[in-house]
């Protein structure tokens, strides 16, 4: 039996009735009136138009027989969707003919092919410009033979004809109890959908296949190990330059508010004024932008230039601190070199830990799909099942929840998957003089070892950790929801608008917070098997005793993270958009399907893939980080700590030292290989088995 579909026949109405909602973008509150039926329409038929609803609509085992169903005409074709017939055309295809324009039709080359063919060629008459009488249809009827044969009458036309055109003649039918507004909306909405399909067309075919698996999937994975070998090479520059960058950041954020402020002003006609304007229009973007030194250099009132003042001191007193900070803690910015460096060395030794954020996405798109349908039928729910709409609210708020609280903990244990295996890999082929065959390796037994050890032990302790977080994102998305809904309320009152941004911004640093206490503690139930209230007190004790090195990490990192997430699908995006307009297979794709189309898609893609890619990045930084810190904090001197760890860290100076003083080999101990530990750990044991009994003079 055909499954029925669901007909809007009256979404123009439903449009303009339910405009508020829609206007307001609260496309989840319209609820368009629906019919059964066996199929969807493909157009209007004047010979047998298609009635919805009527006195027999729905009479089946009783149902609504007893009332009348509003009788509707539906005139759109459309596109099965889901089950849902969704209006993709207002217009059907009516007459289409080929025209010449040169040479006109009283041309003496038009004269002679009459001469030849009789009255072949006639002026046409065109009704969108009915002063145009110069062309003349190519081919008309009677006018016949193959195109390409010059002999022919079809032929001798097409060969005469320098250039032709085709017109396209559609046919709309409205009826007559329609106004142009109740239309607009529907025709308006067709036209996007008409887009869509298109669109996804442009996706299916091999172009479109091939730019979203090359360029959108492999191209990022490709660009993180590209990533991995210049950060190994100039992870120094890019530190150095992310904080210099920070510097200059506050040094503009301070220039734009002492201008502000009125600290001091420069005439706009001098010469200097004009010629830093003339500068400054060369650089890329500035000149096709509105950005000019006026809008910097005007003042403001008197009231906000008390404002400016203030906030100029407070940043230019924060400067200030900032270049302290980075001066007094300079070898904490080579640390962290140090740190990147070793980060890097993770897609030599275990390349297998790409595959691994693939997990993550693969749920959290399963996960994501089935969370939009419940939610839809949450907010669509019939009104016995939530009676008011605060019940719905709620409701909607708990799925809201759900949703955070699963997508953090699917986030959470691949997370901390990965950063068992480095741990691992940090104290077992990392270490001081360990030496192996071009280091390179897949590391996928260390990573399903981790996997399964979170799995196996530590499921309760990635569910607690992401419950917390969870209820910080849901309070978040409520009083979004609650300041969107108060707009109109906040334009009216600066105290409640004021509040209310900064109750965002509060939970906005809380939610920041939390996470990276939460994510460091699970570091700690990786290298430690924690659980995650000590994995908290550790994180908490570590962040206490390291602040400046933690701060300068998350800084910088986060910096670079971005740098490196948004330039990826960037250079992504960009590569198949050369591909689909130089290079495509189908030498017609651009002009068939929308090329912009399947490059936002490969953008998408991309970033997220890309967003996977810097998470190994995020967990390998913090996982060594932590593991070399913790492994100076237990052992003196480090015992697992690598050679070029142990310079950027400045150990090595420090054994050198130790050396000239004591007169014995730097760190014997600490450089022993954890094979050679193990080996001389069962030995002891050997020994301690096979030694003989000794008796002592009291005859024990």
């Amino acid at each position: 039996m055909k499954k029925p579909v669901l007909v809007y026949p009256r979404l123009d109405s439903d449009f303009v009735e339910q405009y508020a909602v829609v206007s307001t973008g609260q496309y989840w509150r319209f609820k368009p009136t629906g019919y059964c039926a066996e199929e969807c329409p493909t157009g209007f038929d004047l010979s047998n138009p298609i009635q919805y609803g009527g006195l027999l609509y729905g009479c089946n085992k009783q149902r609504h027989c007893d009332q009348t169903v509003p009788t509707y005409y539906y005139t759109y074709l459309t596109t099965n969707m889901l089950g849902r017939c969704i209006p993709s055309a207002a217009t059907l295809p009516a007459e289409t003919r080929n025209l010449c324009v040169v040479p006109s039709c009283t041309s003496t080359q038009a004269r002679a092919l009459n001469t030849t063919y009789p009255r072949s060629i006639n002026c046409a008459s065109i009704k969108s410009q009915p002063d145009s009488r110069n062309t003349w249809q190519v081919c008309p009827p009677g006018c016949t033979g193959r195109p390409g044969d010059p002999s022919t009458c079809c032929g001798a036309q097409k060969n005469a004809c320098e250039l032709e055109v085709t017109e396209a003649i559609t046919e709309s039918f409205t009826p007559a109890a329609k106004t142009e507004d109740d239309v607009g909306f529907t025709q308006k909405f067709a036209t996007y959908v008409q887009l869509t399909i298109g669109g996804a067309e442009g996706l299916i075919v091999p172009d479109g296949l091939l730019c979203m698996t090359v360029f959108g999937l492999f191209m990022p994975i490709g660009i993180g190990f590209i990533w991995a070998i210049f950060l190994w090479f100039f992870a120094g520059v890019m530190v150095y330059l992310i904080s210099i960058f920070l510097v200059l950041l506050m040094g503009l954020i301070d220039f734009i508010l002492a201008a502000k402020a009125g600290w001091f002003t420069i005439d706009p006609k001098s010469q200097e004024f004009m010629k830093l304007q003339a500068h400054l229009n060369k650089i890329p973007g500035i000149a096709t932008s509105n950005f000019t030194l006026a809008s910097i250099n005007s003042t403001a009132n008197e009231t906000w230039q008390k404002w400016y003042t203030a906030l100029a001191i407070i940043f230019i007193i924060a400067t200030i601190l900032l270049v302290i900070f980075l001066v007094a803690n300079r070898k904490a910015l080579d640390r962290l070199v140090g740190i990147l460096r070793e980060t890097t060395k993770i897609f030599k030794a275990m390349f297998g830990i790409v595959l691994w954020p693939f997990w993550d996405i693969l749920f959290q798109t399963v996960f994501f799909v089935y969370f939009i349908f419940i939610l839809i039928f949450t907010v669509n729910s019939p009104p016995d099942l939530y009676p008011s709409e605060a019940e719905n609210g709620v409701a909607v708020a708990f799925v809201v929840f759900v949703y955070y609280w699963i997508s953090q903990f699917i986030r959470a244990t691949i997370w901390t998957s990965m950063s068992a295996a480095i741990c691992r890999w940090y104290i077992t082929q990392n270490e001081p003089d360990q030496k192996r065959c071009c280091g390179i390796g897949h590391g996928l037994n260390k990573l399903f070892s981790g996997t399964c050890l979170i799995i196996c032990k530590h499921l309760g302790t990635m569910a607690f950790g992401a419950l917390i977080i969870a209820i910080v994102q849901t309070i978040r998305t409520v009083v979004m929801y609650i300041d969107q809904q108060t707009q109109q309320m906040q334009n009216q009152n600066l105290v409640l608008k004021v509040v209310m941004k900064g109750v965002q911004c509060c939970l906005a640093c809380l939610q920041k917070t939390i996470e990276v206490i939460t994510y460091y503690g699970f570091v700690f139930v990786a290298m430690q098997g924690q659980p995650f209230c000590k994995a908290c007190y550790s994180t908490f004790v570590f962040v206490i005793s390291n602040p400046a090195q933690v701060a300068i990490n998350k800084v910088v990192v986060k910096i670079l993270v971005i740098l490196i997430g948004l330039s990826t699908p960037v250079i992504s995006a960009c590569a198949a958009f050369a591909y689909l307009e130089w290079c495509s297979i189908d030498p017609f794709y651009k002009d068939k399907y929308n090329n912009l189309v399947a490059v936002a898609v490969t953008f998408l893609i991309s970033y997220i893939v890309t967003t996977g890619v810097v998470s190994i990045y995020e967990c390998a930084i913090d996982s060594i980080f932590l593991c070399a810190f913790k492994d100076m904090a237990d052992n003196k001197p480090p015992k697992y700590m690598s050679n070029d760890l142990r310079k950027a860290f400045g150990l090595d100076l420090a054994d050198e030292e130790a050396f000239l003083i004591a007169g014995s080999p730097p760190s014997a101990k600490s450089y022993k290989t954890y094979a050679q530990r193990e080996a001389e750990a069962k030995a002891a044991k050997r020994d301690a088995k096979s030694a003989p009994a000794v008796a002592t003079a009291d005859g024990v």
